[in-house]
């Protein structure tokens, strides 16, 4: 299952990026900290869901393993590399609808409050 993979290269990866920003004098838990950190872990989750396999060992002068396209059925190939369209344009149809859903959540939480952390009264121009 090439998303465990992904899971364990990208945490290894957060792992690796929160010890650099450590090392660069960057506080527990800081913003810079949970940056840097999350970077190296998206750069692992795509190397070990399949980019480094199929196309990455290529730059290294290694062999490159087939794309399984047409090998993985059902949810589970939209969650790997492919180099399949279709599966591409499902996999950024199905990541602007969560992110569209997580902005709407986060604005119906806002406008719920009384104290609203999002928009104000005067908009955008509002400066605090």
């Amino acid at each position: 299952m090439s998303w465990i993979k992904g899971l364990i290269w990208g945490i290894t990866g957060m792992v690796v990026g929160g010890a650099l920003m450590l090392l660069f004098g960057q506080p527990l838990w800081s913003e810079p900290m949970v940056a840097g950190a999350y970077t190296f872990f998206l750069v692992g989750w795509l190397l070990g869901a399949g980019v480094w396999d199929h196309w990455a060992r290529g730059w290294f002068g290694l062999e490159n393993r087939p794309t399984p396209t047409q090998q993985s059925a059902g949810t589970a190939r939209y969650f790997a590399f492919s180099t399949d369209h279709k599966v591409i344009g499902i996999q950024y149809m199905e990541k602007k609808v969560r992110r569209n859903w997580y902005y709407r959540l986060a604005r119906r939480s806002d406008l719920k409050s009384a104290q609203t952390r999002y928009s104000t009264p005067c908009g955008y121009l509002h400066s605090d």
